[in-house]
């Protein structure tokens, strides 16, 4: 599915049943940009939302990563930033 320039892929009951991911692909550079996973623990919800961004002429990494469990009100956040090339 394209939308607004990017290509999105959807999968559902990847690893358990009743779970579902979705990628997000830039139309362009074909580069991973977004993957939002919804599962379970233990039958309670779990979202995962994964952002990717790219280094000047290099490779994508996962700049930020949020977990949310709502069972526990508990939430992670993550976040890759400010990478320098060492020489």
């Amino acid at each position: 599915k394209l939308d607004q320039g990017f290509i999105q892929i959807q999968g559902g009951n990847v690893l358990q049943a009743g779970d579902s991911m979705t990628i997000w692909l830039d139309a362009k550079t074909r580069k991973q940009r977004r993957v939002e996973i919804h599962t379970f623990l233990e039958r309670n919800p779990v979202k995962a939302v994964i952002e990717f961004d790219s280094l000047p002429a290099g490779p994508s990494f996962m700049a930020r990563t949020v977990v949310d469990y709502q069972k526990d009100a508990l939430q992670l956040i993550t976040e890759n930033f400010d990478y320098e090339r060492t020489r």
